[in-house]
């Protein structure tokens, strides 16, 4: 399998809308916000990915304050094979920072 991926640029910086369909609030919203940041990434990166370990996961306000709006997204990576990446993300609105996550995405073989 080809990696289609520069390994020189590491970090992506994305704008998105998340509405209350797209997050699912109820036991673990942090879980949806993770989906989010690994669709973000796929997207940027043309890949298919999974999350293969999960080191961090921090809420840091109240999950309503997500509902329907403009937010950030901004990760950073680490290449450390080509079937894996290490990724610090931040969910940022107005440059203040929601949600972050640090974790291990695997590339998926097609």
């Amino acid at each position: 399998m080809t990696i289609k991926t520069n390994f020189l640029e590491e970090s992506i910086v994305s704008s998105l809308h998340i509405s209350e369909d797209e997050l699912n609030a109820e036991k673990f919203p942090e879980l949806s916000l993770v989906k989010v940041i690994l669709a973000v990434f796929e997207k940027e990166k043309q890949l298919s990915c999974s999350l293969a370990h999960t080191h961090k996961v921090k809420l840091l306000y109240p999950m309503e304050r997500y509902i329907d709006q403009g937010l950030k997204v901004k990760i950073d990576w680490k290449a450390y094979s080509s079937q894996h990446f290490n990724v610090t993300a931040t969910i940022n609105k107005r440059d203040k920072a929601l949600f972050k996550f640090n974790g291990t995405l695997a590339v998926n073989h097609n």
